[in-house]
């Protein structure tokens, strides 16, 4: 009983860490994306 709520609670943390780095990474890219629009409409011009 105790080893599977340890268990539980190991995987709900990773699971947490995961979601926080993939949010990251997804606005690192929209970032990324608006500097490059930028850069391209500037090299449009």
């Amino acid at each position: 009983m105790y080893n599977n709520l340890l268990i539980n609670d190991i995987t709900a943390s990773v699971s947490e860490k995961i979601i926080k780095t993939t949010i990251l990474k997804c606005k690192y890219k929209i970032k990324n994306n608006k500097k490059i629009k930028k850069s391209i409409k500037q090299y449009n011009k």
